[in-house]
């Protein structure tokens, strides 16, 4: 038990001295932590007071752990390379993924000890001095700061210095290289002043010389003297001797002209004054005689080494001549272009690569295109009807080396087709190389449209000799078959069928052949007329009915007249037909019916209308207007509708001398008809007739007086023996005692011997021996009172070429029919003595 207590007791004593050392240990350890503390406090307070610093340093510091994360940024840093924000340091300053294989920063995790080397950042473009120092951070770890200064400065410094002490080096070695080419030419200079010298005398010689034998005036001043030179050629220039003429600078100034003289002192002093590289100017100078020169003159200065002039020399050249001929050439310009302006005509220029240079107003009146639309065209494509037509003018122009009045067809901006005829010459430069090319455009529009007149006014006259030649002997057989006709229709018996129809056919055939010739005639404008003054407007009207039956019920006629009174001379019976004609036409172009229309109406025609119209004489015209709806007319087929035989009618249903007969009408009344047509919209013909000053008298009807007989003796003159005894015969039968002859001759000798009996003479006009004329002519020297009646077959030109048209003279045309003659016969036997009146059948 005792020693169990003690064991106890001896137990409780360590107990207490572990306890006394464990309390101790644990006062160290507070201690120790209390140390700690207040260590990582102060430790944390130099950190934050580090980094204050850093962000205030002039350059760049960051903390960069092993994995290569920048755990601390200073302020410059941010600013220049933005904030890490927990980025690597490659992502931050190289913008890659991964770390940098040259990174010499990570070598210091490697070596733990600081190093120095520099850097040309990528980013901001600058040069870094970086200094590396390894780092423990509070937790122990150890990390790299890096700080890097901005040596930009310094290394452009250092770089200057070297570039300026290489270059220092380089001009020491090239003014050492100098110093003794110097050295080497001074040497070689004094060898050859002595040569130079020499030179500079002779120069000087010859300088003399030159002025004195110069075409060019010479002149000299020192501008600090005053001091003034005019060699003997510039005095001479203004017709003054050397001694004449003193040199002084006032002198000159007061021969300049007024007009010249601000300008050529202006001038004088911007050259002085360095504001201009030369001196040279044109200016008039006044000679002895008072008239004036032009001179150009050129001078130069030596100045100081501070640019200050000091003495001014030059030359005066005599430019009169040339000034001549310079006023010449700006009026021969002048002309020139007052031609190309006002050019009726088209001139145009081009260049060899044949692009349009210049081209007068005259194009934009004739193309339709402004000025500026002609120079963007493309000539070939928007000019010609045929671009195959201008590469072919190019090929004949660049040959030949000029093209002539080639035809060609041009499209105007409307698109309406022009006719000209191109004229063009190359030209070329001192080389005789082509630069280009110039000619001219003339109009042929209105031309083709007068010379296509001509030709129908050419072709209407071989018609008309045609039918003139045809009319005599045609009209002769014409007479002969009608008048037997006639007499064989009066002698039948009425019961003979056979016979009487086959009469009446006979003498149709022989008025349908009466027609036709007449319209022959008509075409050719060969016919006898008997013009009066009539009104245009009472025709229309009066014919209003009778063509209003021939066009039928489906077709609208409408009459349309003038509020003037409108008086022409003309045939009504011909005017009428006119109508009837192009009604008749009309009919026939609408036939599922349609509007016609005729109206009157008057136009003032002047010279450039008359000559596209075809009229003879300028004036007051009447116009008769007829139009319809039908189908219009091809324009192939427009210029050929008024030649004679033309048709568009199925075969039997048109004769085509409708419109050929109208137009003949029209024309031997002094005016003119025109045709405006398209296609599926209807047809326009104008008519123009000149209009008089003149009353309509209106003549009373006569009644008709039926064929008497006779017993009076008759001489009849006829060559053409059918119609000779066609007359004898039905002379006779109608009681008249009739002597023949066969000419002229014949038919006088039987005058005298029977000119007590005879009382009439009907004659041919046209006879062999002697003439119509003439042999009435000889008989009424013999009886002033006999009685005349010519007949004629032929037409009414050569009838009053003839000149058988006079006082006393009375005219039947063949063919005529018994009655027509008989008739004629009687009211020239009746007539009461010194009745003269003319008369035409």
């Amino acid at each position: 038990m005792a020693i169990t207590m003690q064991l106890m007791n001896s137990r409780i004593e360590e107990l207490e001295t572990e306890v006394t050392f464990l309390r101790k240990r644990v006062t160290e350890l507070e201690t120790t932590e209390r140390k700690l503390a207040q260590e990582k406090k102060s430790l944390k307070t130099q950190r934050q007071r580090l980094f204050s610093v850093l962000n205030r340093l002039p350059a760049y510091v960051y903390l960069q752990a092993p994995d290569h994360t920048i755990r601390f940024a200073n302020r410059y840093f941010r600013k220049h390379f933005g904030a890490p924000n927990g980025r690597k340091c490659h992502e931050v300053l190289r913008d890659r993924k991964s770390p940098c294989p040259e990174c010499q920063t990570f070598q210091v995790f490697k070596t733990k000890q600081p190093q120095r080397w520099e850097w040309s950042c990528p980013i901001d473009g600058l040069s870094y001095e970086v200094l590396d120092y390894p780092y423990v951070d509070l937790d122990g770890s150890l990390l790299v700061l890096e700080l890097g200064l901005d040596v930009s400065g310094r290394k452009q410094v250092e770089n200057d210095l070297r570039s300026l002490q290489n270059d220092l080096e380089r001009r020491v070695t090239g003014r050492t290289e100098q110093l003794r080419d110097i050295v080497s030419k001074l040497q070689d200079e004094i060898a050859e002043r002595k040569k130079t010298e020499e030179a500079l005398r002779k120069s000087e010689e010859r300088y003399a010389l030159a002025v004195l034998g110069a075409n060019d005036g010479i002149w000299d001043r020192d501008l600090e003297s005053g001091e003034v030179y005019f060699s003997p050629r510039w005095k001479g220039m203004i017709s003054y001797e050397d001694h004449e003429l003193p040199n002084d600078l006032c002198e000159w100034k007061s021969r300049i002209h007024t007009e010249d003289y601000e300008r050529v002192t202006n001038t004088l002093q911007w050259y002085l004054g360095g504001h201009i590289p030369v001196y040279e100017v044109e200016y008039r100078l006044r000679a002895k005689d008072g008239s004036y020169r032009w001179i150009h003159s050129r001078g130069a200065c030596l100045r100081d080494p501070w640019g200050n002039p000091s003495r001014i020399a030059g030359s005066h050249t005599d430019i009169t001549y040339r000034k001549r001929i310079e006023v010449a050439l700006r009026e021969s310009e002048r002309k020139y272009r007052k031609i190309f302006e006002e050019s009726r005509d088209v001139i145009f220029v081009f260049d060899a690569d044949a692009r349009l240079l210049d081209i007068n107003p005259t194009a934009q009146e004739l193309l339709g295109y402004s000025r500026e639309e002609l120079f963007t065209l493309d000539i070939s494509k928007d000019l010609y009807v045929d671009p195959g037509v201008r590469e072919k003018f190019h090929r004949m122009l660049f040959t030949k080396g000029f093209v002539k009045d080639l035809q060609v067809e041009l499209k105007r901006a409307d698109g309406e087709i022009v006719v000209v005829h191109l004229s063009a010459s190359v030209t070329k430069n001192d080389e005789s190389s082509i630069t280009g090319y110039l000619g001219t455009i003339h109009d042929m529009t209105e031309h083709k449209k007068l010379e296509q007149q001509l030709h129908h006014v050419q072709k209407m006259e071989s018609i008309g000799l045609l039918a003139g030649g045809i009319a005599h002997d045609f009209n002769n057989l014409l007479t002969a078959i009608s008048g037997y006709g006639e007499t064989i229709r009066e002698n039948i018996d009425p019961q003979n069928q056979l016979l009487s129809s086959s009469v009446e056919q006979v003498l149709l055939a022989s008025e349908r052949a009466r027609e036709l010739t007449q319209n022959l005639l008509t075409v050719s404008r060969k016919q006898i007329i008997n013009p009066k003054p009539l009104l245009i407007n009472t025709i229309i009207s009066e014919i209003h009915s009778f063509i209003s039956r021939i066009i039928g019920e489906d077709i609208e006629l409408t009459t349309k007249t003038c509020k003037r009174s409108l008086t022409v001379v003309a045939d009504r019976g011909q005017i009428e037909q006119v109508l009837i004609n192009l009604a008749t036409n009309a009919r026939d172009a609408m036939a599922a019916g349609g509007r016609l229309s005729i109206s009157a109406g008057h136009k003032t025609i002047h010279s450039k209308s008359q000559e596209l119209l075809g009229i003879d004489s300028p004036g007051e015209y009447a116009v008769i207007t007829v139009s319809d709806t039908g189908t219009g007319i091809q324009e192939k087929d427009r210029d050929k509708i008024f030649e004679p035989f033309f048709t568009t009618k199925e075969v039997g249903k048109g004769t085509g001398l409708g419109l050929s007969i109208s137009y003949g009408i029209i024309k031997q009344h002094n005016g003119t008809i025109t045709v405006e047509s398209t296609p599926g919209y209807g047809t326009v013909f104008t008519i123009y007739l000149p209009l008089i000053q003149s009353d309509v008298v209106v003549a009373a009807a006569r009644e008709e007086v039926p064929a008497k007989s006779g017993s009076e003796t008759i001489l009849v003159a006829e060559d053409e023996e059918i119609v000779k005894q066609f007359l004898t015969g039905i002379l006779q039968r109608a009681g008249y005692t009739v002597i023949s002859a066969a000419n002229g001759e014949e038919a006088v000798t039987r005058f005298k011997e029977h000119n007590t009996q005879i009382s009439l003479v009907i004659s041919d006009v046209v006879m062999p021996k002697k003439n119509g004329r003439e042999m009435c002519e000889e008989i009424r020297s013999l009886q002033p009172d006999i009685q005349f009646i010519f007949i004629s077959g032929y037409t009414a030109d050569i009838i009053l070429k003839k000149g058988i048209i006079e006082e006393g003279v009375e005219f039947v045309t063949k063919p005529f029919s018994k009655h027509e003659i008989l008739q004629k016969i009687r009211q020239v036997l009746d007539r009461e003595p010194g009745d003269g009146l003319i008369s035409r059948q």
